[in-house]
């Protein structure tokens, strides 16, 4: 297994590829989300939209990282020096291959590197597999965010 990936920043010219993109069902739902932290990544300098390609260089993924803000309409930033890993999605023709991990263990060092302590997720709560894949990285329960959902915290440094 080939666990090797890069991220890329997202410009323009990869919009349809994002948006192809598709969680399977039931995640289908949060399909908009690509669109929507794409807009989020253009309204805030410290929110990263991130293509993710495996070591062929094809785009498998995308996520959405930056600075943590505890509101859901990203007015008011947390204390401390927190990131957020908001979203994260890979085309379920290359789920369960360690591209997911990969790109979460990236984001992870560069979010370090900007200097972050500790980045969080939130997870839908009738989703278990989310939560071991978290737990397996190192992420482990802090409470609930703003939505009612699991968040989960990492510390960096």
């Amino acid at each position: 297994m080939d666990n090797s990936i890069r991220l890329y920043p997202f410009s323009p010219e990869h919009s349809r590829a994002v948006l192809e993109i598709r969680p399977e069902p039931p995640a289908l739902y949060r399909l908009h989300y690509n669109a929507y932290w794409i807009g989020q990544s253009v309204l805030h300098r410290d929110i990263y939209s991130v293509l993710i390609a495996d070591g062929s260089g094809s785009i498998r993924g995308f996520a959405a990282w930056g600075r943590c803000y505890i509101d859901e309409y990203l007015m008011f930033p947390a204390e401390g020096g927190v990131a957020e890993l908001y979203h994260l999605v890979i085309d379920p023709r290359f789920q369960r291959r360690g591209i997911g991990a990969a790109a979460v263990r990236q984001i992870c060092r560069d979010a370090d590197g900007e200097g972050y302590r500790q980045i969080r997720v939130a997870h839908h709560p009738d989703d278990p597999d989310v939560a071991g894949f978290y737990h397996n990285l190192g992420f482990a329960p802090l409470g609930e965010n703003f939505d009612g959902d699991p968040w989960l915290n990492k510390d960096l440094q």
